[in-house]
């Protein structure tokens, strides 16, 4: 069993304004989750079905438009969106992103 994970050597995913590591498995198997370098942000908006998605922004500042509000983060911050919520980011941030269930 693995009880330590460092960050992956490729990104999981990769699109115009940010880049994205996956990390795991873990035992917890409905856990996600991800370091996220933000550098611009989402082309497009997002809204999960079934997905609860918290994010901590390690490092860096921007903002996260949920629900058609727009909210300033910085560095410290903690922001959750439940599902069936539209959402997106931008900003030059470092984020930790949890999603439930996987």
């Amino acid at each position: 069993m693995q009880y330590v994970h460092s960050l992956p050597a490729a990104p999981a995913f990769k699109e115009r304004g940010l880049t994205g590591y996956e990390f795991g498995p873990f035992v917890q198997r409905n856990l996600n989750f991800y370091y996220i370098e933000v550098e611009g942000g989402h082309d497009t908006f997002m809204i999960s079905k079934k997905i609860t998605r918290t994010y901590y922004i390690l490092s860096g500042e921007g903002y996260f438009t949920i629900d058609g509000r727009r909210y300033d983060v910085s560095s410290g911050m903690v922001v959750e969106i439940p599902p069936k919520v539209e959402q997106s980011y931008s900003g030059r941030m470092r984020l930790i992103a949890f999603c439930t269930p996987r």
